[in-house]
């Protein structure tokens, strides 16, 4: 009896870690009308919590939006916590154009009590990388949500915070059609006898803007133009 119980406790265990192993697959969103781009194989996946922490996604033209409901880090009494989610989809763009700008706009909240140190404290991070898939850009961007007032707070004082956060990358011009889209979301917290952090991701939008390709004719006249130019400055 011992023999199974220790194998049934084993298996709840490993069933446990591969939950939160496994991501969560919520798939195409597929743009309608002219310039809407698709959001393809949008998946999450959590290497310390269980998923979703993201939740499913709102599909707008050309937006993603997430309400999360338990993507939190909280932490009492001497204790510390790390909450991290990854998102990754394809973004693509419609026939005729090309990906302009992708946006990403957040909003978090922090409260920390207690009588403390900068030892407790709560901090929010989002690193954002962006993979050009077909020959353009021909590389990788990566860059950081900035937020406001701040990503990190301490004690003291006691606080409670409204975080707003942003980030523009703008592709305008690269000739970029397909990308693949990678976000890394984390809270943490920390504490001390005494006080407690807490902090919360409360909502998360991406969105993406959408530029035509210039006919041929065009750009051969804009070419035809800047050749006239030259010309005047070299007379």
């Amino acid at each position: 009896m011992r023999i199974a119980t220790f194998v049934f406790a084993l298996g709840v265990l490993f069933a446990a870690s591969s939950a939160n192993a496994v991501p969560i697959i919520y798939g195409d969103f597929l743009g309608v009308n002219a310039g809407e781009a698709d959001f393809l194989d949008v998946t999450e996946d959590s290497a310390t919590d269980m998923t979703p922490l993201f939740e499913s996604p709102f599909f707008n033209p050309n937006a993603l939006s997430f309400i999360p409901v338990a993507f939190t880090s909280s932490s009492s009494n001497g204790a510390t916590d790390t909450t991290i989610a990854t998102l990754t989809m394809t973004i693509r763009a419609d026939a005729g154009f090309q990906i302009g700008r992708i946006i990403i706009d957040e909003t978090a909240d922090a409260t920390l009590s207690g009588v403390g140190t900068a030892a407790t404290f709560a901090s929010i991070a989002t690193g954002v990388e962006i993979e050009d898939l077909i020959p353009g850009l021909g590389g990788v961007i990566n860059d950081d949500v900035v937020f406001g007032p701040g990503n990190h707070f301490e004690l003291p004082p006691a606080i409670f915070v409204d975080i707003d956060g942003n980030l523009v990358v703008d592709l305008t011009g690269l000739g970029v059609v397909q990308a693949k889209l990678t976000i890394n979301h984390s809270l943490e917290t920390g504490s001390e006898m005494g006080t407690t952090s807490f902090i919360q991701t409360k909502t998360f939008g991406i969105d993406v803007e959408s530029v035509s390709i210039p006919e041929p004719s065009a750009i051969a006249l804009l070419g035809m133009g800047l050749i006239g130019v030259l010309r005047r400055r070299t007379r």
